[in-house]
C-alpha cells in the first residue's frame, strides 16, 4: 500500500486502511513472517495515533471495527483502545481469546496483561 498524508484522510478512510493493514498483518502472522508484521504493524500504529489525535485521545471511531468479521482487525481495534474503553476491548478481546481463530491465544496473552493492569490500577486507588 501507497503511504497517503494520514492528516487529510477522514476517519472512514483511516479505519478502512486499519481493516487492510490488519488484514495483512493476519496473513503475515500465518506464515511467520516477522519482520513483515512488524512494519505492517507500525503503520497501523501511525493510523491509530492519527485517529486518537483526532479524537481527543480516546480512539472511539476504532470501537467501529469492534464487530469486523476479521479477528486481527477487531484484535487490533481492541488492544489500541483498551486504556480507555476497558470494558469494550475485554469483551472483544474475550470473545476472540475463546474462539477457535489462530488469534485466540494472542488474545489470551493480551487479555492477562489487561486483567493485570487493570488489578493493578483499582489497587493503587485503594
Amino acid at each position: 500500500m501507497k503511504k497517503v498524508d494520514l492528516s487529510v484522510a477522514s476517519i472512514d478512510e483511516l479505519l478502512d486502511r486499519i481493516v487492510d493493514f490488519s488484514i495483512e498483518q493476519g496473513k503475515a502472522n500465518d506464515v511467520f513472517a516477522v519482520a513483515r508484521s512488524n512494519r505492517i504493524g507500525d503503520s497501523i500504529y501511525e493510523i491509530i495515533a492519527e485517529i486518537k489525535r483526532r479524537s481527543n485521545g480516546g480512539g472511539a471511531p476504532l470501537m467501529k471495527l469492534f464487530t469486523h468479521e476479521n479477528a486481527q482487525v477487531r484484535f487490533n481495534a481492541a488492544t489500541a483502545v483498551s486504556g480507555t474503553f476497558t470494558s469494550q476491548a475485554r469483551d472483544v478481546l474475550k470473545q476472540i481469546s475463546e474462539s477457535s481463530d489462530v488469534r485466540a491465544f494472542d488474545a489470551r496473552m493480551y487479555l492477562h496483561t489487561l486483567e493485570e493492569w487493570i488489578r493493578k490500577k483499582e489497587q493503587s486507588r485503594i
